[in-house]
Parts: structure tokens; sequence; C-alpha cells
């Protein structure tokens, strides 16, 4: 028979009539919860970004073979470009995240065995470690090395260091020369040769822009910093990349060695496809710096030519290094802060007509090398199907998963055929101690909503900070509670629109914010609380790197909670509200396997996320959330018949389920008898 559906107003009403609660949203799925959220979807896929385990025997001063690595990053910098120093050249290298505001545990010379990511690049403090975090480069003018990223027999003398601590910033697995999904330095050469500073950095910079290499240089000229103090004139390049280290009202700025001050720094990061890195130099004791240009990682060569003329600067990427360093231990159980994968296992969704919000819980984890969890949601009329023109967020998030990204030609990531996105979110987390920060906007049809002048009605909306942090007695960001106050109850953010300016911001959900400047664009009005998310990301369970068991992925209790306004998300009252949602990497611009809805079993990560189209993937890559289900419609046919029976017993029996469901039927975690009884049941009830 065909089965009837109840309509979507109706199903809403239905629960909003049993409602006696709110969820609480804390990242954890409780079993007093079970009673209001509806399970809608299993994953069927194994992770390809990386699995959470429990630490087990591992040995955190266990750091592999970081001497033996041979590629990496290699570099040819005229003397002149330093200031043609007659005395000894200092050089420290680290690696920071890709704002360049906190720094991982990665630096050379290395720093103690178990050390943590250091966190706030304007708290580093170098005179309190042990020893110091620099090597004087030798004079010897018997080397010649070529700058191509990798390392030859006979380019350097001995290594000045190598590294001592396994890496926070991720441990990469792929032999590829330009791409990598870890970042790590492993050994560092150099020598002054003639006219040039050579110097060879093995390891791996992440390709999608979440990292930079930081090289910090000593020449011993005049002008040097020993701190990046509050009121030092530091030159700008790559953002504000120096400025983002240094001191603050509330922080001392980076502080190097007593015996070293800073005159020249070089910085970059990769990413795009191929991929491509862009070095900058700041001669910080004469206070200028440029963009040096570009080149494509792994092809043996230093010269920056990519990007208009090549400069006399020389700097070669290698990526294709795979040993070195491990990452750093996870913990022995799972840790609510910290995770070594991400994977999304199960959706689970209650609607509260009565308080007027959506709930969504998404088993699973995101790894903290700042990967996103995506949502995007259908929930009216309008909306874009294929991603194109939207509002500046996140650097350009929307733009880098829409189409013809800097004139490249893409087509934008495309949903299925009946799906039109209009609002979108994200969370992500990184550094330490953890920060966790979510983006939000609306999308429309045509675009963001502007004014007769181009200027902008919509807002891009973000929030977050430290993770758990107490500000005068009030626990902020977990959740995440969208009150205007970016985790800090004294720095609202809710710009004014003047009638010119072309993006704003705020840390109010945008939707009814942004409908506040149509009536006065001078004053526009925040709602605190119309979002709360979180992350919990202790989950051990849940699918593998190699295996999708559909029992363990439905009953991992942990992972993303959200609880959202529905008049915020913009939901007619009556559509159908679609989600649609993905794992990404940290630049928006590489798309996992993991996608809510499901991908053919086996599938791989789906790569460029402004090719990726759902339409021509089989399935339907989004989960309806106000249809009533049919749990005894095993199949998914909308017919209630032995096909359905025959689904359930081959699944029951440990054959292949089909995509998004699990054998076990009635929810306990255990499949056994019970679980046939109560699909049995169902199904003689017409479900």
């Amino acid at each position: 028979m065909k089965i009837e559906r109840v309509s979507a107003a109706l199903m809403v009403a239905a629960c909003a009539g049993a409602a006696v609660a709110q969820p609480t949203v804390d990242g954890r799925l409780s079993p007093g919860e079970l009673e209001l959220y509806r399970l809608k979807w299993v994953q069927s896929n194994p992770t390809q970004f990386g699995d959470n385990v429990p630490g087990g025997a591992c040995n955190e001063a266990d750091v592999g073979n970081p001497a033996a690595v041979s590629t990496g990053h290699e570099l040819k910098i005229p003397l002149s470009r330093l200031g043609n120093p007659t005395g000894p050249v200092r050089v420290l290298v680290a690696i920071a995240n890709g704002g360049h505001s906190s720094f991982s545990n990665q630096t050379l010379p290395g720093l103690p065995a178990g050390t943590a990511n250091l966190g706030s690049s304007r708290q580093v403090d170098f005179t309190q470690v042990v020893g110091n975090q620099f090597v004087t480069i030798p004079v010897d003018n018997a080397f010649s090395p070529v700058a191509d990223g990798t390392r030859s027999v006979g380019e350097y003398g001995a290594a000045l260091a190598v590294q001592t601590n396994r890496t926070g910033f991720g441990n990469n697995t792929d032999p590829d020369a330009g791409a990598a999904n870890g970042s790590e330095l492993d050994n560092l050469h150099g020598v002054i040769s003639g006219d040039f500073l050579h110097l060879f950095i093995g390891g791996n910079i992440g390709s999608d822009f979440g990292a930079k290499i930081e090289i910090f240089i000593d020449s011993g000229v005049a002008g040097g910093l020993n701190q990046l103090t509050q009121f030092a004139a530091l030159p700008d390049v790559d953002f504000g990349a120096l400025q983002n280290m240094q001191g603050n009202d509330a922080s001392p700025g980076l502080r190097f060695d007593a015996g070293f001050s800073l005159t020249h720094y070089i910085t970059y990061g990769a990413g795009n496809n191929p991929v491509t890195y862009y070095p900058n130099l700041a001669n910080v004791a004469e206070g200028f710096g440029e963009f040096l240009g570009c080149n494509q990682a792994g092809n043996g060569s230093g010269i920056l030519a990519g990007c208009g003329a090549a400069p006399d600067v020389e700097v070669a990427l290698d990526n294709s290094n795979i040993d070195g360093v491990p990452g750093r231990c996870p913990p022995p159980t799972g840790d609510r802060d910290v995770a070594s994968g991400s994977e999304l296992n199960n959706l689970y969704s209650y609607i509260d007509q009565t308080n007027n919000r959506l709930h969504l819980f998404i088993g699973g984890n995101l790894q903290n090398n700042f990967n996103k969890i995506t949502l995007f949601f259908d929930v009216a009329e309008g909306g874009q199907n294929t991603l194109t023109q939207n509002i500046d967020i996140d650097f350009g998030a929307l733009q880098r998963m829409g189409a013809n990204f800097e004139g490249d030609g893409s087509p934008g990531l495309t949903f299925d055929a009946d799906f039109t996105a209009d609002y979108w979110l994200n969370i992500t987390n990184g550094n330490d101690p953890i920060e966790q920060y979510t983006h939000a906007t609306v999308i429309r049809t045509d675009g963001p909503r502007r004014g007769f002048n181009g200027e902008a009605l919509d807002y891009g909306t973000f929030e977050g900070g430290p993770k758990a942090r107490i500000v005068d007695t009030v626990l902020v960001n977990d959740p995440v509670n969208w009150d205007g106050r970016f985790g800090d109850p004294y720095n609202e953010r809710l710009d004014i629109q003047d009638g010119f300016a072309g993006s704003i911001f705020a840390n109010y959900a945008p939707r009814l914010a942004g409908d506040s400047l149509l009536v006065d664009p001078f004053n526009p009005v925040g709602t605190p609380g119309l979002i709360l998310n979180t992350l919990d990301n202790s989950n051990i369970g849940g699918v593998t790197s190699s295996a999708a068991d559909p029992v363990a992925a439905q009953c991992v209790d942990t992972g993303y909670e959200l609880s959202i306004d529905l008049d915020e998300l913009g939901w007619d009252g009556s559509s159908l509200i679609r989600v649609a949602g993905m794992i990404l990497s940290s630049g928006y611009d590489f798309m996992s396997n993991q996608v809510l809805g499901g991908l053919p079993d086996g599938t791989g990560n789906l790569g460029n996320t402004r090719q990726v189209n759902f339409a021509a993937i089989e399935g339907a890559q989004y989960i309806v959330l106000n249809r009533e289900d049919c749990p005894a419609d095993f199949n998914g046919d909308a017919f209630l018949d032995f096909f359905d029976l025959d689904a359930y017993i081959a699944c029951f029996e440990g054959e292949t389920c089909p995509t998004g469901k699990s054998p076990d039927f009635n929810g306990d975690c255990f499949v056994d008898f019970f679980d046939l009884d109560a699909f049995v049941e169902a199904f003689e009830n017409g479900c």
C-alpha cells in the first residue's frame, strides 16, 4: 500500500502538543531527550577525515623519525634582503593557524615532548621554555643547496634542530607532493653560502590555508624587536600577520628568547587546486613588507613566478612527507573538547512549536584543526540550488563554495534538484585551549539584500571564542549563545548601516537582526538566544576509517547540537524543513565523504566543494525534518510491502542495510529479537 503522509503543519502541531520540555544544548543526547528527539538518519560510510580513537598505550615521548625527513620547505634568501649582516644570523621556525593568532606546538628548535599547542600568539613567551628557541646559522661556502623542496645528500651539514614533540596540527597521511592534511616541522638545516641564506625545513603545511609557517629571522642589524609589544610599529603582511601576534590591553605580545631580536619575517600558507603557496616577507627592522609571489607546491622549483615577476627570493614547497613526527596522542577516553578525526554518525531532530524552536542533534566529532560542520536549510520558497552570490562571512566562506570562485569557472556547490538553500550555519573548533566559532547568514535567491547605494541590508554573523570560558562567574561559549557579545559581555558587535557599507557584521542571529535594518538602519536590534549550538567531541564509537556499523553509528550520543528559533530560520509554517550538511576542510574548499542523507556505500571524499553536484549522486543528500516517517517503510520507497520486510530481515541478519537505516529498530543499541518483533508489529500496523 502507498503510505499516506501527515502534512508538515499537522506533524509539527502534533509534536507541539506533546512537548513538555526543551533539550539542553550541551552536545549530548541524554536518555530523557530521546523521548523528544526522533532519529532521522544513520551514517553508512566510513569516514575519510580521520577516526577519533582513544589513546590506549600511545607514548607522547615517541616522536617517530623526524631527522630522516628530506622533503618540505626550502628557501634561498639573498643576504641583501636581510640588511647584509656581518655577524651571526639566527632563525626560529613555528607553525600557527591560518590567521596567525594561535601557535601550534610545532617549533624548531622543538618544545619538550608532550607540550600542547601554545595557543594565543600574543601570549607566547619563549623565555619560559627551557633552552633557546632559535638556531645560529653557520657560514660555509662549500655548500650550494638548490631550493627545490628536497634536502639532497651533501647540500647541508648536520641538522641544526630536530623536532622533539608530536604535532598538534594534524599528522599528514597524503603522499602527494602538493596536498597535505596535516602540518608539522621535523628538522631544520641551514647554511650561509656566498651571498645567500639557505634554509631547509623538513615537514608539511596543510593545504587548506588552515595553517601558516612562520619563519622568524634575526640578522643582527639594527632595529630588531625582542617582543612584539602593543606599541611596536610592525609592517603589515598577509592581512595583519604580525599584528595578530602583537600585544594589546590584555596580552603582552609574542616574546622571543633574550638572545633573539626579530629583524625579518617570512610567512605563507597553501591551498586551492592545484595547491599554491603565497610567501610574504616583512622587514621589521626597516618597517616595510611585501608579497613575494606564488608557486605551485610540489613542482620542484623555488621560483615564485606564479603571480607576476619572480623576486630574488626563492621558496620551494614539497608536501610529500608522511614520515616524521606523528600526531599527538589522543586521550585514553573520549574528550569533550578534543578530537583527532571528523565524522557524522546520525541525525536526530525535534520541532517544538510551543517554544518555536528547531532542535538538531548530530552524533559525531569535529577535529580540532578548524574543519567545519556546515549546514544548509531549505525552509521556504526561494533560495539557491547552486551557490552563487552571497554575503561575505568568515573570509568568503560561501564564495569559496560558490560558482566561479576567483574566476576559476567552477560551477559552485549544487544541491539535489528539490533543495534550495535559504539559511546557512556552521561550527568549527581548534587551538589549545580549545576555541569554538560559529557563523550564520541568510541565503537569498538573487544574492544579498541591498539598498539604493548597494549598501548591505543582510548581516554576516559570527559568535564564539575560547570554549567554556568563565566571565564574571558566567559560563560563555558552551553553548555559543549568539548574545551579541562574541563570548565577552563587554564586546557587542552589531554594525549600523550608514547607507554606504558594502558589508556589515554582527554577533547576533542574522535574519531578525537584518530585518531590523529595514525599520531603522542606524538603530538595528539584536535578539539574544535565537541560536544555541555547541560541540561535545568525546565520541570514540560510531563509524571508523574502515567500517560503518549502523548500530554503532545510530547509538553515538555525543556530537553537535543546535537549537534555533523557527522565525529566525525563516520557516513559513507549512513548508517542509530540509537540512543538508557535510564536513568540510578549514578553508571550506574540500568536502569529505561525511554528508547528511548519506552517499552511496564506499564513496570517498568528494573533493573540491564548488565542483560537488549532489543532483548527480544517487539518493537525497538532505534530510526532511518535519515529515512523518514510517519506520516500517524500511527501503524508503514510500510503499509498505514485503520488499520492506525482506530489506529489514537482510539488514537484521547482518547483510547490507538501506542507506540511512539500522537494524536496531527499537533504539536500545542492541540487535536482538526484540527489534525483529518491533519491526513486525510496526509493519502489521501499517507503520
